[in-house]
């Protein structure tokens, strides 16, 4: 049986034609949960560019990695529009050159080809696959699905070689999940492509931007602007100067008060009829005896201001969007990178000549309120910011070495720090390298992609042309609340996808680029839980240190609520509570905690000191054999119910010992003397213990007392006391003789 996550290495159809020329996108769609025992109808797509001088005969080759008991899908393939054929089952060699290309564990390799098809060399062609997976009717969870597709040429018949086609080139990748039976778990789960039309009908997006309802994507190289309500379907428009019927580029949009803003040209622009008609709203004054100012580079929007930077120095920032403030810092830096988040902005300033250093530094509003501040954190030293991102109370950076001028022949090499990721909280004064994320050794991008999305930060490594790479880049995500636990999510596409790609809408996020024009629905991050239901008991003089358990999207922050008893403290960082507690006493406190996405959690404590469990020391009273008697153990402090059991000792015959309203009760009438030692034994909520050892001691029954009628007067009669006494002693003998019987 299929066991749920198990990395199901089945490659769900192949559509990465290594085509006459590069292949610049792909994509495998599918329906978001399918049903065990049916079949997944799969959508492939792939864009192969322009390249080459030569066509290329041959075959398609797709290959899919399904464990036992999945069967291999079947299908039928178009390319540049031409009918679609039938696919047909490869043989065990494809299998094999399958599996050199990309090994797999408990997993076999089974190919389809194509029938014989002429590529084309100078012209972009598409090819689609569609294909029918059978599901195992066993088969239940989430599986990480991959799959690999190439060419395989024709064998030149001057070759001299038997084989009618030559080892398959195999020259792309993907990885997505199929959820059988299951929902996908996050907004990054399970992605589908968007589709354009307007001006231009082929989706050419470069950045995307959500406000006032929409997403506005930008595309490459035209002034035409992609809208979409919900990231599925985009129309596409070309916006215009306010009085004329120009075209207007523009970029770096942000939604406020109901307007877009974005700069175009270097200057300030802004539009109030959702992006299509655009004015001035800022641009920098000129200096004296110039025509134009500096230009803005970039403009960001933290809560209810905005800022725009751009070259020497230039920092303007607003409130309102029509008015603005020159707050600009020293001319020799060109600030080409600005970030929002903690409720501020972070900014890298980069030196040109005549600059006090070479060295890039990082710029963020003055704490007093008034300026901006240049600075270089110490923990980033011979380090330059290469990629930067803000979200959820902190910022993380992609950090490479400086270049610098080498150290004379004779100077001792000092070890140049290492490119990576680092995270701030301070706004960033002070840096922390991520660990648990690390730039894979084979990754194609020199700078990951790094964006904020749906709450959580995204990194990949696919920010490169996929002409200069030999396999085209999977579109893989790395996903992370705080920025330090990360999760890997596969998309499904292959493609180069830049930090300006993604926006987040209302229910939706998208991912665009220069070919596809993906989307997915937002689901609900869930909410973060704790999980102890009560605190134990604390005791007083004893030194605690209880933390609570929990679960939260990455790091977890905690507050509380109410008066803890004298001695105890807690540890908003870690949800403990530690101290020795003064003095007993009970109080009701509430726990909040708070996880990196800014979701909370609530619950309400009691919490209990209690003082040492002791039993009492009052003296135990002696019984008397044949008398009723009945003696009390009592407990001091500790925390009830109470819990009493005799721990050593055996109890007189006659006598019993039971738990009684919080006591110990010995009780009954003793058939036996003697001295009987007793040790009982007593147990609180709070797991306390405490003994007490007596002994009991219990008098014989006492002798008879004398009969008054043998006195003097007594009776009243003449002679008669003695007759009455002899008989009286008779009784008792017989009485005696009869007990003894019975005892024995």
């Amino acid at each position: 049986m299929l066991n749920r996550n198990r990395s199901l290495l089945a490659l769900l159809g192949a559509s990465l034609w290594w085509a006459a020329g590069c292949q610049s996108n792909a994509f495998v769609g599918h329906e978001g949960t399918v049903r065990s025992g049916t079949s997944v109808l799969l959508n492939l797509h792939v864009y192969a560019g322009p390249g080459g001088d030569t066509a290329r005969d041959g075959q398609l080759v797709s290959c899919i990695a399904l464990p036992q008991g999945w069967q291999a899908p079947g299908g039928s393939y178009t390319y540049a529009g031409s009918a679609a054929t039938a696919g047909q089952p490869g043989g065990t060699e494809l299998s094999a050159e399958a599996q050199a290309a990309w090994p797999v564990n408990d997993a076999s390799w089974h190919c389809l080809v194509s029938e014989r098809v002429t590529t084309l060399a100078q012209e972009e062609a598409i090819a689609t696959a569609q294909l029918s997976l059978p599901v195992p009717a066993v088969a239940q969870g989430a599986y990480r699905v991959r799959y690999q597709s190439g060419f395989r040429d024709v064998t030149p018949p001057d070759s001299g070689e038997q084989a009618p086609y030559q080892a398959t080139d195999f020259s792309g990748r993907l990885e997505r999940q199929l959820h059988v039976n299951v929902e996908p778990a996050t907004t990054f789960d399970h992605w589908e492509a968007g589709v354009s039309t307007g001006v231009s009908l082929k989706p050419a997006a470069t950045r995307a931007w959500y406000g006032n309802g929409n997403f506005l994507a930008a595309t490459r190289g035209q002034a035409e602007v992609l809208r979409s309500t919900d990231g599925r379907q985009w129309a596409g428009f070309v916006p215009v100067m306010e009085g004329t019927t120009s075209p207007l580029t523009v970029e770096r949009l942000v939604a406020f008060q109901r307007k877009w803003f974005g700069v175009a040209n270097g200057t300030l622009v802004v539009s109030s009829d959702n992006a299509h008609t655009w004015a001035t709203a800022y641009q920098d004054p000129p200096p004296e005896g110039e025509t134009q100012g500096r230009r803005f580079l970039e403009l960001a929007l933290s809560g209810n201001r905005m800022v725009a930077v751009g070259t020497s120095g230039l920092i303007a920032s607003s409130t309102d969007g029509a008015t603005w403030t020159d707050e600009s810092i020293e001319g020799a830096y060109d600030i080409a990178t600005l970030v929002p988040g903690q409720n501020s902005f972070l900014a890298v300033a980069y030196p040109f000549a005549g600059a006090p250093s070479d060295t890039p530094f990082l710029v963020r509003p003055r704490s007093t309120g008034a300026g901006w501040e240049l600075f270089q954190p110490a923990s980033l030293k011979g380090l330059v910011i290469a990629g930067l991102t803000g979200g959820n109370g902190r910022f993380l950076a992609f950090v490479q070495p400086q270049q610098a001028l080498p150290p004379p022949p004779l100077a001792p090499q000092a070890e140049e720090p290492a490119s990576g990721f680092f995270l701030s909280e301070d706004l960033g004064g002070t840096w922390t390298r991520v660990e648990s994320l690390q730039v894979p050794a084979d990754a194609p991008a020199p700078v990951p992609l790094m964006a904020f999305v749906d709450q959580s930060f995204v990194v990949s490594w696919t920010v490169v042309p996929p002409e200069s790479t030999e396999l085209l880049p999977a579109f893989e995500l790395h996903v992370s609340a705080d920025g330090r636990e990360w999760t890997s999510h596969p998309t499904g596409a292959g493609g180069a996808y830049h930090s300006a790609s993604f926006a987040s809408g209302d229910t939706s996020v998208v991912a665009v680029s220069e070919h596809r024009l993906l989307v997915a629905t937002r689901r609900p991050w869930p909410l973060p839980e704790l999980l102890t239901e009560t605190l134990p008991p604390f005791r007083v003089g004893m030194a605690a240190n209880v933390a609570l358990s929990t679960r939260g999207s990455g790091t977890l922050t905690f507050e509380l609520e109410g008066t803890l008893p004298s001695g105890l403290t807690f540890d908003s960082a870690t949800g403990t509570f530690t101290g020795t507690p003064a003095q007993a006493g009970s109080s009701a406190v509430t726990v909040r905690v708070r996880d990196a996405r800014g979701g909370v959690a609530t619950r309400t404590y009691s919490v209990d000191v209690t003082g040492s469990l002791s039993i009492d020391s009052n003296p135990l009273a002696s019984a008397t054999q044949g008398s009723a008697y009945e003696a009390r153990f009592t407990v001091q402090g500790g925390r009830a119910p109470y819990t009493w059991s005799l721990a050593g000792g055996t109890v007189p015959g006659g006598l019993t010992i039971q738990q009684r309203d919080g006591a110990y009760v010995l009780s009954g009438i003793p058939t036996a003397s003697g001295t009987f030692p007793l040790t009982v034994r007593v147990t609180d909520s709070a797991n306390q213990t405490a003994e007490r050892s007596v002994s009991l001691q219990i008098a014989p029954t006492p002798p008879p007392t004398p009969d008054e009628g043998d006195k003097p007067g007594g009776c009243g009669c003449s002679g008669g006391g003695a007759g009455v006494q002899a008989l009286g002693l008779a009784a008792l003998a017989l009485l005696g003789r009869a007990r003894r019987k019975r005892q024995a």
